[in-house]
């Protein structure tokens, strides 16, 4: 999926500039620090600090492009936590094109997306709640885990006559 991925992405990137007639141009890689970056497919308009509109391209399997082509919102939860790193990175972002390309598709080859900060909001919003009953269940299942450990020590270690 990845090597597709990596074919079909110059042409995907065409084909927006075709379409929007907006200029895209690669950076490789932008970080805030040493922990915090990304390496955006594209970004649109010219080099700049101040980047205001980005691309990310996908070339989903058939039946995944199949499940985006009935619900526009799915890819945009699908990969949220990408999207989130494009605006944490480039703070003056005020969007972010997101399109998914199938050239196999004869009837519509692709799908854009376009996020804004306030979509952002939103995705965070309605994953918050699932996030933080995770957390939950990880802290109950790492304590459910140190009592077995303990026990498993206090077993290995007890004197035997």
């Amino acid at each position: 999926d990845m090597e597709r991925g990596n074919i079909l992405e110059p042409v995907a990137a065409e084909m927006f500039t075709e379409i929007y007639g907006k200029e895209l141009f690669e950076i490789g890689w932008a970080e805030i620090d040493e922990f915090i970056g990304i390496s955006p497919d594209r970004l649109v308009g010219e080099v700049s600090e101040n980047v205001k509109e980005g691309l990310e391209i996908k070339c989903p399997a058939k039946n995944t492009y199949a499940k985006y082509l009935c619900n526009n919102q799915l890819p945009v939860d699908d990969y949220c936590w990408q999207i989130v790193q494009y605006f944490v990175v480039f703070e003056k972002l005020e969007k972010l094109n997101l399109m998914l390309f199938r050239p196999e598709n004869l009837i519509k080859n692709h799908i854009i997306c376009e996020i804004t900060p306030e979509t952002v909001i939103n995705v965070i919003t309605k994953i918050a709640l699932p996030v933080s009953e995770l957390v939950v269940k990880a802290k109950i299942r790492f304590a459910e885990l140190k009592k077995a450990l303990d026990n498993k020590v206090i077993e290995l270690t007890a004197p035997k006559f």
